[in-house]
């Protein structure tokens, strides 16, 4: 914009939004401007309760055409809601306004004008410039953004609950992913005095749970991880455990046996962890026959080598 015009070369003036080349049709029955000349609603099912603020995490479902009828995009096709956190630009300004009219379980239609969609540029090959767009869009629900620091406690424990149902019925990935979003909520929390004590415990709990659920879908690196995070805010045994077998199965076997003796001091009586010392040994003496075995066929190879050169200098 600040470069310098080239030369013999008319400046192009600027399409206001009032001078926009494109307009949208006449409203249809049910429908309202949100904006003037730039988005209409029409509900297709009512909702209920509040409508989601400025920051909110919301969930939607959606479906996207062009005004011939063409469909560019779908989160039904797909199965899958789209999330994202309102007010935010994470979208176009169509959507952030439009959705910030809805209430829960609401399905609406939104016609939304270049302007408030992806202007004259257009979206890749599937919505050209200038292009009205719209949208079938059912708020599936939404989270407000907690800001003070007893907000954010609540909602990890909320979340941490959702995650330890999930765990007693053996839905791992989705107990994983809950603490995932508890720990969203808390990790980074700014604490002092009571507050403090009571944000290690929590978040820490939050961690030793989320490596529970990885151990359960066997990903050994998040369950060092989460392991970790929670030792360095509160030893426990459990912690030290749950990440020594995901060592042994790592082969990180000198790791393992390092945090089973940790585990032992916290927790002398624990037969879980006397149980996985017997384990990682075991597997010590398999590793070390393995290295046997392959130093001993490198030596003998070596020395059939050396006899078979020796043959041939004779």
């Amino acid at each position: 914009y600040w470069a310098k015009r080239r030369p013999n070369k008319k400046r192009r003036k600027r399409i206001t939004m009032a001078e926009s080349p494109v307009e949208l049709p006449p409203l249809e029955e049910g429908e309202i401007e949100l904006v003037e000349q730039r988005l209409v609603k029409k509900i297709l099912r009512e909702g209920d309760g509040e409508c989601p603020t400025t920051g909110s995490n919301v969930e939607v479902h959606y479906v996207g055409t062009l005004v011939n009828g063409t469909q560019f995009d779908s989160s039904r096709g797909r199965d899958e809601t789209f999330k994202f956190v309102l007010g935010q630009g994470q979208v176009i300004k169509g959507w952030d306004v439009g959705v910030a009219s809805m209430k829960i379980g609401e399905l609406c239609q939104l016609r939304i004008h270049p302007e408030f969609g992806y202007g004259s540029r257009g979206a890749g090959a599937d919505i050209p410039p200038n292009a009205i767009l719209i949208f079938e869009v059912e708020l599936i629900g939404f989270e407000v953004v907690p800001t003070t620091a007893e907000e954010k406690f609540a909602h990890g424990e909320k979340h941490k609950a959702l995650g330890n149902a999930a765990i007693k019925e053996q839905r791992y990935e989705d107990a994983f992913n809950a603490y995932k979003t508890a720990l969203q909520y808390t990790q980074f929390m700014t604490t002092e005095g009571d507050d403090a004590q009571r944000y290690r415990e929590l978040v820490s709990s939050i961690f030793l749970n989320q490596a529970l659920a990885a151990l359960k879908l066997e990903r050994w690196s998040d369950v060092v991880r989460a392991a970790s995070n929670a030792q360095e805010l509160i030893p426990t045994a459990k912690g030290l455990y749950r990440r020594a077998v995901a060592y042994r199965r790592l082969h990180k076997l000198d790791d393992a046996l390092m945090d089973l003796a940790r585990a032992a001091q916290l927790a002398p009586r624990d037969r879980l962890v006397r149980n996985e010392y017997t384990a990682v040994q075991a597997a010590k003496k398999v590793a070390a026959a393995k290295e046997r075995a392959t130093f001993s066929n490198m030596f003998s190879r070596l020395a059939a080598m050396e006899a078979e050169e020796k043959k041939t200098a004779e």
